[in-house]
């Protein structure tokens, strides 16, 4: 089976559908898979991909019938998150980014009308700049984990814009608790909320275990 046909199984599963009708984002999917711990991932691995019962999914983990269906379903429940839903379905993707083009549509013309305004000599609307569609959320808007939101709190990172305003996550990963899992939750939450170039910039500066 390949990954493709993997990660189209999972989409199923999490959105607990026969058929995912072309919708399933292959590298989300992924992504979200890797966010789980190891035995969340084992245990999917052979519950979805290898299409294996729980006695035997067990017998994989090394444990007990009903610790791995406890397992499978912490698995399942991890992966209907919100954001980990939203990066995996390409129909969401696509919605989300429609309203953050109609969101940019709308701070560009408040831009340049301001511009204008500024030609004319005329003093700039400040009721005007702020429509402008800043995104001013807090940090447990993100839907984190409780030990993630901890430590970012820790560290006096109780906003969005504060998030935006650092260089690295040196300081975040190097917290007892904010693991490999928690950076890669944090990236995928900010990149749903439209900070795919901070993302994509913290992945590149490291700042991972």
């Amino acid at each position: 089976m390949t990954d493709a046909e993997y990660a189209s199984l999972i989409y199923c599963f999490a959105f607990n559908t026969e058929d995912d009708g072309g919708d399933t984002y292959i590298k989300g999917v992924l992504d979200a898979i890797k966010t789980l711990n190891d035995k969340e991932q084992i245990a999917l691995e052979h519950r979805v991909r290898f299409g294996e019962n729980i006695t035997q999914v067990g017998k994989a983990l090394g444990v007990s019938t009903q610790r791995a269906s406890m397992i499978v379903v912490s698995a399942r429940r991890k992966l209907r998150c919100l954001s980990r839903l939203r990066n995996m379905s390409v129909a969401r993707l696509i919605e989300d980014k429609d309203s953050q083009l109609e969101q940019a549509n709308a701070a560009i013309g408040v831009f340049y009308d301001q511009i204008e305004r500024l030609l004319l000599g005329k003093p700039l609307e400040l009721s005007a700049m702020n429509m402008l569609p800043v995104r001013k959320g807090s940090i447990t808007e993100l839907n984190l984990s409780g030990i993630a939101n901890r430590q970012l709190f820790r560290a006096g990172l109780h906003y969005i814009v504060s998030l935006l305003e650092l260089e690295n996550l040196d300081t975040l990963v190097k917290q007892k608790g904010f693991g490999e899992k928690s950076r890669i939750d944090l990236l995928a939450a900010m990149r749903e909320w439209g900070y795919t170039e901070w993302a994509d910039r913290m992945e590149k500066d490291g700042g991972g275990e």
